[in-house]
């Protein structure tokens, strides 16, 4: 053997507890025995791989999972994405991460459990597009819902609905010249963005604009209203 070539360890099975900076491993032989365990940080764990031929990788399909797959697979090494909720019956005693890596060997073994595919990069990030979109929506929703709640305050009756119900506090707020200098409107956040608008919800490929607006009425007597 060349002194200067590395000695190549022979792991079948290993077991990755994944965190943002420290892993889990859990390595085991053809039997399923663990026979190894280690605790890596990142940079550790993208080395233990180098000199080592490995025939399984199981990892949990959480946070960052689907990026250590495509990673692992461009080592020519099989990697196999267990379902969250039912790896967690294979948790024997205190959740902790040397019992997670081992419940996922445990898993894996089970034959009815359906692994998670691996996702490209093209579908994670269409994929993060479809949950900002979500994200966008709930809030724009939660706006609408509070308009009346804050115009019931100054006497105002809002219809339902998003599109009557502002353009009734439009109507009103121009109708009722007494309240201008007793009601000031807010927009929290970068630019302008109607609570009712679908802007920057449907559009399809394009960014979603960090519209953060919140259309709150405030008595002028308020201690978070200026001028």
């Amino acid at each position: 053997m060349n002194a200067t070539t590395a000695p190549v360890v022979r792991a079948t099975i290993v077991a990755v507890d994944l965190a943002k900076s420290v892993f889990q491993l859990a390595v085991a032989d053809g039997s399923w025995n663990v026979v190894e365990s280690h605790r890596l940080t990142r940079t550790q764990f993208e080395r233990w791989f180098i000199n080592r031929r490995i025939d399984l990788v199981i990892i949990e399909a959480c946070g960052s999972a689907h990026h250590w797959a495509r990673w692992l697979n461009g080592l020519d090494i099989e990697v196999r994405l267990m379902p969250a909720a039912y790896v967690r019956a294979y948790v024997k005693r205190n959740k902790t991460d040397v019992a997670d890596a081992c419940a996922l060997l445990e898993g894996a073994r089970c034959a009815e459990i359906v692994p998670v595919r691996v996702k490209s990069i093209e579908q994670q990030a269409l994929q993060g597009l479809h949950r900002t979109r979500s994200l966008w929506m709930g809030t724009r929703t939660s706006r609408i819902n509070a308009l009346p709640g804050f115009c019931r305050e100054f006497g105002m009756v809002i219809a339902q609905g998003s599109r009557l119900g502002v353009e009734q506090i439009s109507r009103t707020l121009a109708a009722r010249t007494d309240w201008r200098s007793k009601v000031r409107r807010f927009h929290v956040g970068t630019g302008h963005h109607e609570p009712t608008s679908d802007a920057g919800y449907t559009t399809a490929g394009s960014p979603l604009l960090p519209q953060l607006s919140i259309i709150l009425f405030l008595c002028g007597g308020s201690p978070y209203t200026t001028g």
